[in-house]
């Protein structure tokens, strides 16, 4: 009799072994298989081990593919968020420079005008939005991790944006006032603002 001779089907990618520890396996029963002895190809109990096998194995490998696709779609949309909230942090520190220099330029010109210190408001509000979504940043940056490395055994759902998982892990709104990304910017400018406007009052 002839051995079975299986070939279990060639897998391109770690990726597919992480997320199916089954394929492992069931390349060990293949491996088995190939030892019985007195089983034939040809032989109606050969041919059904044979194709028991290897439907296993093509059904494992088709499913870790899907898996690998649906995570890499996910990743993609965390992303995607995330550079959102990097381009919404960058517009805020924008129009909290322009509007400064606005109201300064008001206060300069209008000798004991109070304009200046008004633009410590908009400054103010700008810096608590922006350590907000500086926030939300690190909370969906820390859900891709989470989602990528598959970290604790902590399963996370195709295609969740739930980021309670990372809330212990990501500072609080008021400690990410104080992140040095944030706050040497916004501090400078209230400086500047401060300055030049008890300097108008006094001119």
């Amino acid at each position: 009799m002839a051995r079975i001779g299986i070939k279990p089907p060639r897998f391109t990618s770690s990726y597919t072994i992480i997320y199916n520890p089954q394929i492992l396996r069931l390349k060990e029963s293949a491996t088995f298989y190939n030892r019985l002895s007195g089983v034939g190809k040809d032989t109606i109990r050969g041919f059904r081990i044979y194709r028991w096998v290897y439907n296993r194995l093509k059904q494992a490998e088709e499913q870790a593919w899907s898996i690998m696709v649906e995570t890499i779609e996910h990743l993609k949309l965390i992303q995607g968020v995330i550079n959102r909230m990097a381009q919404v942090s960058f517009i805020l520190k924008g129009w909290t420079v322009t509007i400064a220099i606005a109201g300064l330029g008001l206060a300069i010109n209008i000798p004991n005008s109070w304009l200046g210190l008004l633009v410590l408001f908009p400054a103010l509000v700008f810096w608590g939005l922006d350590a907000y979504y500086l926030r939300q940043e690190g909370l969906f940056r820390c859900l891709y991790n989470k989602v990528c490395l598959d970290q604790d055994g902590v399963k996370i759902p195709f295609f969740s944006m739930d980021t309670a998982i990372c809330e212990k892990e990501v500072g609080s709104w008021f400690k990410t006032l104080w992140r040095p990304t944030v706050l040497w910017f916004y501090l400078v400018v209230v400086i500047i603002v401060l300055l030049i406007s008890l300097l108008s009052l006094l001119i």
